[in-house]
């Protein structure tokens, strides 16, 4: 089979880690793999083709497509999405520029709500996909203000605002997430909160398949020390508001008062996080880094509002860490009391409880870590493309 995957880019998200561990696995079982992306100045051109940055020996073919010259670039998508009702018709724009670049495929998968617009309208693949990785409409709250990390941004969203609300764009933006999910697309879901939602808001049956995580890179480092005091890791990102950042924060303004010398480390691909608490930010650590700063932890903690099957809480139970997580989209793994504590999501002082309960509690510490490394190897990627292959394939050669 030919397997097109529709991305919107190439930075290190959870998204782009997720297609190329598949799509390489796809390709040593023999299929042709493809990712058409757009040029976001995160991949450049190599011997091989174009890669991302951060793995430029992928062996997956990609077709860039090319959104400009990067600084001009930035400058107009500022601009553009400061006047935020026309925010709009610069995403159809980027949808209808995909279009061109999407090739004849037997499978095209979309990976992301303007992706499916572009797959659809671009009629290409025997069979289309939509590979949902969240219930997007989410990421657009009205309710909640524009929070840039660059003070610019801000101020000109300040000054913008009377005459062109954040509440038009973001409203907007919504229901095209919800229109994506009405397209006579077969969509996957990685979790089962998120097959449950798109069923019960849509009417719509989805395939389940969970994503995983690299075990080979993800496991209990015997070598690497914990610091004397209390550490606290968590992935930060202050610029989406559901990652929940300002939770945990405000947790950590309680746990201090009982645990004065804990540590609170973040790490991400947010060059300048906002967060008003003293910590200590990992910029974009490589994956064996990564694994390196869980293992150094006493807990990891996923504080976000709603997830949809997120890896961090999986890596750090793969490295023997307690994990402490939100209860929304981790269901298919995440077992209160079991391998993990989990509390309800924008609850501050449940969240700081959760924490203090780890630090403090060292038998429950060791149980938490013990039942967290048995549930983490059952979820591996060779696990998941099997199931996509076979999926793919059933569907391909199903009649019409």
């Amino acid at each position: 089979m030919h397997i097109n995957y529709v991305m919107w880019g190439v930075a290190r998200t959870g998204g782009t880690v997720t297609f190329t561990e598949i799509g390489k696995r796809l390709l040593k079982k023999g299929h042709k793999v493809t990712i058409t992306a757009f040029d976001d100045g995160y991949g450049h051109k190599t011997p091989q083709g174009y890669k991302p940055d951060w793995e430029k020996t992928i062996p997956i073919e990609y077709i860039p497509v090319d959104l400009g010259v990067k600084y001009w670039r930035f400058l107009i998508d500022t601009f553009v999405r400061l006047l935020k009702p026309h925010a709009m018709a610069a995403e159809w724009e980027k949808i209808y520029k995909m279009v061109d670049h999407i090739p004849d495929c037997d499978i095209n998968v979309a990976t992301y709500f303007p992706s499916a617009f572009s797959l659809y309208f671009s009629h290409k693949g025997k069979k289309q996909f939509y590979h949902m990785q969240h219930f997007e409409p989410l990421f657009y709250d009205p309710e909640v203000p524009f929070d840039s990390p660059n003070k610019y941004v801000k101020l000109a969203a300040r000054m913008t605002e009377p005459m062109a609300p954040m509440a038009l764009e973001t409203t907007a933006m919504s229901r095209l997430a919800d229109l994506s999910y009405m397209l006579p697309i077969n969509k996957i879901a990685n979790s089962l909160w998120l097959k449950n939602i798109i069923k019960e808001k849509y009417g719509t049956d989805s395939y389940l398949i969970n994503h995983a995580i690299r075990n080979d890179i993800f496991y209990p480092r015997n070598d690497v020390s914990k610091p004397a005091g209390k550490r606290v890791l968590s992935l930060g990102k202050s610029s989406m508001f559901w990652k929940g950042t300002g939770t945990l924060v405000d947790a950590m303004k309680i746990v201090v008062k009982k645990y004065p010398d804990v540590e609170l480390v973040f790490y991400g691909v947010e060059k300048n996080p906002s967060i008003d608490f003293p910590h200590k930010y990992i910029y974009s650590p490589s994956f064996d880094d990564l694994a390196k700063l869980y293992c150094s932890s006493h807990v990891v903690v996923c504080p976000s509002w709603y997830e949809s099957f997120p890896a961090p809480p999986l890596e750090g139970m793969s490295c023997g860490v307690p994990v402490v997580t939100t209860s929304i989209g981790v269901e298919d793994y995440a077992r209160d009391g079991e391998n993990s504590l989990v509390v309800p999501p924008r609850n501050a002082e449940a969240m700081a409880e959760a924490i203090c309960r780890v630090l403090g509690d060292e038998a429950l510490s060791k149980k938490l870590s013990s039942n967290g490394l048995e549930t983490a190897s059952q979820f591996s990627w060779d696990k998941t493309t099997d199931n996509i292959e076979k999926l793919f394939e059933k569907v391909l050669h199903e009649k019409e």
